[in-house]
């Protein structure tokens, strides 16, 4: 074989290749819904909720047609059976219209979990304030949202006592502007464990290490090409780039980011496949 019909063979076969990981990237990975678990088997929280599961859903991007992700992920929810799901905004895509709320809040009516649904609003939920308020209650009316039983926070906290003791789920709204640390202090204070429901994990950063604090956040899709932490530092198109997917520790608080279900901007993912995160408590069911 000639050097330039080697050449002309390499070019083709590297061709071929770009042409399937694109095709991989475009039709195959954005529809695989994997599971990943987290295990927490320290700490106040791990103590009261041994035995228990946490599913954490996010960024579902729902369009104006639905998703078809969003099936794929009720699907995964019956398997995992989780004892609380906490859902991290952006339930619909950038710009939807009405019919997309509609599906998003058809997605809601379908969840259910024994220890029950906490949530807030992302970023891309806010597209429409009339609408997104009937994520939180009836339109036109300051009661509880019907047609589901997923309780949103706003700049809030609830209690939820268990038979070996009670937690904080506490949730900030994307929608409003990100709370001072004083602000944020109040909303952590006291000495119960406390989950923290946050669309964007920039807040992380605004936590003292000191506090037995959870967070649980969404926004990156873990960039939705798997690059390397100094790419996105480097880069800074993620508002918070140390913590673009996974578990990260800093003395007694800690932090989940997950990938997220949709995508936004490009339908593309590489080496960043959408997930739901299940976290794990160790210890002997309650």
């Amino acid at each position: 074989m000639s050097p330039m019909t080697r050449t002309k063979a390499s070019i083709s076969a590297s061709a071929a290749l770009v042409a399937a990981i694109m095709v991989y990237a475009v039709a195959i990975e954005p529809t695989r819904v994997t599971i990943s678990t987290f295990q927490l088997p320290q700490g106040s929280l791990a103590s009261v909720l041994a035995g228990r599961k946490i599913a954490l859903v996010s960024d579902l991007h729902i369009g104006e047609d639905g998703s078809p992700l969003s099936e794929t992920t009720l699907q995964r929810l019956d398997v995992i059976r989780p004892d609380l799901i906490l859902l991290l905004g952006d339930f619909v895509a950038w710009g939807g219209g009405n019919r997309a709320y509609d599906r998003a809040l058809e997605f809601l009516a379908k969840l259910d979990a024994p220890l029950g649904t906490f949530a807030v609003l992302g970023d891309a939920d806010r597209t429409k304030s009339r609408r997104s308020c009937e994520f939180c209650h009836q339109p036109g009316s300051g009661a509880p949202a019907g047609s589901h039983r997923a309780v949103f926070l706003r700049n809030e906290a609830r209690s939820l006592a268990l038979p070996h003791g009670t937690i904080r789920v506490v949730g900030l709204d994307a929608g409003f502007a990100k709370p001072t640390v004083p602000q944020l202090s109040r909303l952590l204070a006291g000495d119960l464990p406390t989950i923290l429901l946050s669309h964007s994990s920039v807040v992380y950063r605004d936590i003292d290490p000191t506090l037995d604090v959870l967070t649980a956040s969404g926004d990156t899709h873990g960039g939705q090409i798997r690059l390397p932490r100094w790419f996105w530092r480097l880069t800074r198109l993620k508002p918070d780039p140390e913590h673009i997917h996974g578990l990260f520790r800093d003395g007694r608080k800690s932090l989940v980011v997950t990938r997220g279900i949709g995508t936004s901007r490009l339908r593309f993912r590489l080496g960043s496949p959408p997930e739901i995160v299940v976290l794990e408590f160790p210890g002997a069911a309650r």
